[in-house]
């Protein structure tokens, strides 16, 4: 080729984005797991500020609520519901590509590279998945699952850390972190979920209960024995989850690791994404030398609209 065409470079480039646009809608990410821990919703669209929810406060009195065949009035249930805004974040980054590397692809016969893109959106749903998890460092504002400052922290302590208990001793250490969320909320609901960070979790999964023998003749985890009993207690499934990327480690108070019982329903604690990953128009050209591709996205964090169906707790994975 005596001549390299710049506009069936362009072109070219445009069809490679649009092509993967269209396969990103169906392209699983599997280390994105923030919807297994908190319901996402949409509110706010592109162009509000805050979101608005109702945050109750307190249950009523159990004891209250009978009349007799004389009663002209009812009591009122003791029950505080704050409407609270919750601040939205807006997103974009670009990636670029030099038209010089585009004209040695061209004349080389190879398809356009999307790698810098794919790039681009992977670190849009890391950042979401961060967000998720402990908020946004520079508007904190914007809370995560595990440092909200509507959720208390428990007050179980464990007498050592985790990577010298025994399975027995991490049984006993769960059960009362389990047991302690569930006298946080009143004894109303039995929470459902006990996320941990992913490294404790593997610790879980790796120490033999020596207690059990499985049907095999060998030795059950200590996971899968804390699950069990779990499920046990409350009178359905309950699941420990691993929290991703070191999240959990640090969170805690005195840089300890954060742990979170709660029960994982939408009108219990949710998270706010009004826009998802977009394109920002088409593609741009910025310069004679580059063209440019931009993602755009909003997002809040993390509401609990009922705190007390939440509780945390700070512990040592490992010994100092």
């Amino acid at each position: 080729m005596d001549r390299l065409d710049a506009i069936a470079v362009e072109t070219a480039l445009e069809t490679a984005l649009t092509e993967f646009d269209q396969s990103f809608a169906t392209k699983e990410y599997p280390t994105f797991i923030l919807p297994e821990f908190v319901t996402i919703e949409s509110q706010g669209g592109y162009g509000g500020k805050y979101s608005e929810f109702g945050e109750l406060d307190g249950r009523g009195d159990l004891d209250a609520g009978l009349i007799g065949d004389s009663t002209s009035s009812t009591e009122t249930a003791d029950v505080n519901v704050e409407m609270v805004e919750s601040p939205i974040k807006t997103w974009s980054m670009s990636t670029q590509w030099n038209i010089q590397a585009l004209y040695e692809a061209q004349e080389a016969g190879l398809p356009i590279d999307t790698i810098k893109l794919e790039n681009l959106r992977n670190l849009a749903m890391q950042t979401l998945q961060k967000v998720g998890f402990v908020g946004h460092v520079r508007d904190t504002r914007v809370k995560g699952l595990l440092n909200s400052d509507k959720v208390e922290t428990s007050n179980v302590i464990a007498t050592k850390a985790l990577d010298k208990m025994t399975a027995e001793e991490l049984l006993r250490f769960f059960v009362n972190i389990f047991k302690a969320g569930y006298k946080k909320s009143g004894s109303i609901l039995v929470p459902d979920t006990l996320a941990i960070d992913a490294s404790d979790l593997m610790l879980l999964r790796t120490t033999t209960a020596n207690n059990i023998i499985t049907t095999d003749g060998g030795y059950t985890s200590a996971l899968t024995q804390i699950e069990a009993a779990l499920s046990d207690i409350a009178s359905r499934k309950v699941s420990i989850k691993g929290i991703p990327s070191d999240f959990a480690v640090g969170a805690g108070t005195d840089g300890k690791s954060r742990a979170i019982v709660y029960t994982n329903e939408a009108d219990i604690v949710r998270m706010n994404v009004p826009v998802q990953r977009e394109a920002l128009g088409e593609l741009t050209r910025k310069s004679a030398l580059t063209f440019e591709s931009t993602l755009y996205m909003r997002f809040g964090g993390v509401d609990f609209r009922q705190p007390d169906m939440a509780s945390y707790v700070d512990y040592n994975s490992t010994t100092p």
